[in-house]
């Protein structure tokens, strides 16, 4: 009965083992496929050379997919293929770059009629090229064999790829998709307009003159979260406790003069809503709107350049414009028994770089 139970627990296994290199190798298989069918159509239109053939990135309708490449992953797995068959000389990416950035060109988004003229201006016969589409949980790929010289389509082939099957197979091509959550560090700098008064305000049995700020800026660290709601749209939480000084002098009936230092600061929490704007696929610009809140609620419009080094970290600069006056009072951090005497009023216009962590 053991020896039963152990020989079905292996089955199971090899059954597992066997069924994952299955669905990992489809893709592979599935390229093979269609360089046997572009083999067959060259041995019958070629019969006598080994003509020369140039594979150009597909293209694709969908924003998503061009930003991320998908395309040129296609394009890649397909030529580790066809290199193999040995029935084409295949011309190499870099070759084919190099004639185009002489004629000021580009390999990505080449249209069918560039893609000709690719294929002239490089020396080739035959030229494969198509299109990839999202459709549900996998990709559609479409691919055709064209004659450089005359454009005539001399095969095609449909494939459709799992989308996370093909993503693993290409990851060294393509640019992963963006994590949902991320969370972010930075340093955000206020411009303030000091308002120095030299007037006098007499409460009680002390003076207070000549209350000023002593510096022209506030600055934070803030700490915020991100979330992208969908691939361009994202929701972000930030907090900060900015921090400023002020000095006052402070003097008492029958007494000297002296002067009153002191650091104080307040809370301040933000949450915007902004559009994503990919620039290119390591940078995108994100435009939005919120509110931020303080001693009071503000509205609030922002801007930011983000540029990802790496898939997981991020570095950016935020400027943010505040809508509405907001002063700061000697009253606000000296106590009730002050009065208000205004020390320096806050600056619509702020920025801040940050350094973002996704996962």
């Amino acid at each position: 009965m053991i020896r039963k139970k152990q020989f079905v627990i292996v089955l199971v296994i090899a059954f597992i083992l066997v069924a994952s290199n299955v669905f990992a190798d489809y893709i592979e298989r599935e390229c093979t496929l269609i360089a046997e069918k572009f083999d067959r159509i060259c041995r019958q239109s070629f019969p006598e050379t080994q003509p020369t053939i140039a594979i150009i990135p597909f293209t694709s309708r969908m924003t998503d997919l061009q930003q991320r490449n998908i395309g040129f992953g296609v394009s890649e797995l397909l030529t580790s293929s066809i290199v193999n068959k040995k029935t084409f000389t295949v011309l190499e990416r870099s070759q084919i770059e190099k004639v185009l950035g002489e004629q000021k060109l580009s390999l990505t988004g080449l249209t069918a009629d560039s893609a000709l003229k690719v294929g002239e201006l490089v020396g080739a016969k035959l030229i494969v090229t198509g299109t990839v589409d999202k459709i549900g949980e996998n990709y559609r790929i479409n691919c055709r064999l064209v004659s450089a010289e005359n454009g005539t389509v001399l095969a095609s082939h449909i494939a459709d790829f799992r989308i996370d099957e093909f993503e693993k197979k290409a990851k060294n091509y393509i640019i992963p998709k963006k994590e949902a959550i991320g969370v972010y560090a930075g340093w955000r700098i206020i411009p303030v307009t000091p308002l120095v008064t030299n007037s006098s305000v007499k409460t009680g049995d002390f003076t207070y003159s000549n209350a000023r700020g002593l510096s022209n800026m506030l600055s934070s660290i803030c700490v915020g979260s991100r979330f992208y709601i969908v691939d361009n749209l994202v929701v972000d939480l930030s907090y900060m406790v900015p921090h400023f000084e002020y000095s006052v002098n402070m003097s008492g009936s029958g007494s000297q003069t002296m002067q009153h230092n002191e650091n104080s600061g307040y809370s301040d929490l933000a949450l915007t809503v902004s559009w994503v704007l990919p620039l290119n696929p390591r940078m995108d610009v994100f435009l939005g709107a919120g509110i931020e809140y303080s001693r009071e609620v503000f509205p609030l419009v922002t801007a930011c350049f983000e540029w990802r080094p790496w898939q997981n970290i991020g570095v950016a600069l935020w400027v943010y414009y505040r809508f509405g006056t907001d002063i700061i009072s000697l009253c606000e951090t000296g106590g009730n028994s002050i009065p208000p005497m205004p020390i320096f009023q806050i600056d619509p216009l702020s920025i801040m770089p940050v350094v973002s962590f996704y996962f």
